[in-house]
C-alpha cells in the first residue's frame, strides 16, 4: 500500500508544470497589446486571466501543449496598472501588475549582454 502511494506521488510530482520565468514583452509597433511568456516543465496548455483590478476579469487561453507559452492581451488604456495571472496544467502564479504605456512621454533603456567573454576577463583578453 505505501508503494502505491508514493508511485501516485511521483507520478503527480511528474505531471506537474512547474512555472518557470515569467516576463513581458511588446510584439506589435503600436503599443495596444503586450504579450504574457513564460516557461513550464512539461508541455501544458497556456492561460492567462488579467484586467485592470486585482479581480481580473479578462482570460486568454490556448489549448495547445507547449513549454514556451506565449499569449498577447489588449492594454487599451494608458496610465492604468494593469494585473495578470498565468496558469498551465494544474499550477497558477501568483497575481502580477505592470502599468500600462504613458500617456505623455515613454523612455526607453537597451540594455544587452552577448556573454563574450568568460568571468573574470575583458574583451581584449579573448585573444
Amino acid at each position: 500500500m505505501t508503494r502505491f502511494f508514493l508511485f501516485l506521488l511521483l507520478c503527480a510530482t511528474a505531471k506537474a508544470a512547474t512555472l518557470q520565468r515569467i516576463w513581458l514583452s511588446l510584439q506589435r509597433e503600436e503599443p495596444t497589446h503586450v504579450t504574457v511568456n513564460w516557461e513550464t516543465a512539461q508541455p501544458e496548455d497556456s492561460e492567462v486571466s488579467f484586467g485592470t483590478g486585482a479581480a481580473l476579469g479578462g482570460k486568454i487561453a490556448k489549448a495547445e501543449q507547449v513549454t514556451l507559452h506565449h499569449i498577447e492581451i489588449p492594454i487599451p488604456e494608458k496610465d492604468v496598472t494593469y494585473h495578470y495571472q498565468v496558469r498551465s496544467g494544474g499550477e497558477t502564479s501568483a497575481v502580477h501588475a505592470f502599468k500600462g504605456m504613458p500617456s505623455k512621454e515613454l523612455r526607453v533603456a537597451v540594455v544587452g549582454d552577448w556573454g563574450f567573454c568568460a568571468a573574470g576577463s575583458s574583451y581584449t583578453d579573448q585573444g
